[in-house]
């Protein structure tokens, strides 16, 4: 589906720490050759184990086979894109 509609994108969600780091770097690598780095989200959706969040961001942070922009991208830019409105400085850009 990713290929046929531009408005579907690929997530991190539970990924990131339910595999193995060296997994789901694989994993994150494919993705963004795949789709571009601009239709790939961090996955948030782990609302009952919120302290993941942190080793989410971080699995992201630590990929060394991303540049800054990617990780940016990744990490907040392409959620804002995608919402087509500005979250503002409140919220850091990482």
């Amino acid at each position: 589906m990713v290929w046929t509609y531009e408005n579907v994108y690929l997530d991190t969600a539970t990924v990131n720490w339910m595999l193995s780091p060296k997994l789901f770097d694989r994993m994150l690598e494919e993705a963004v050759q795949s789709v571009e780095s601009d239709r790939t989200l961090l996955g948030s959706d782990q609302m009952v184990w919120a302290q993941m969040i942190s080793p989410a961001v971080e699995a992201v942070r630590d990929a060394p086979f991303l540049s800054d922009q990617v990780k940016r991208n990744i990490l907040g830019a392409n959620a804002r894109r995608s919402l087509k409105r500005r979250i503002g400085a409140r919220y850091p850009v990482y």
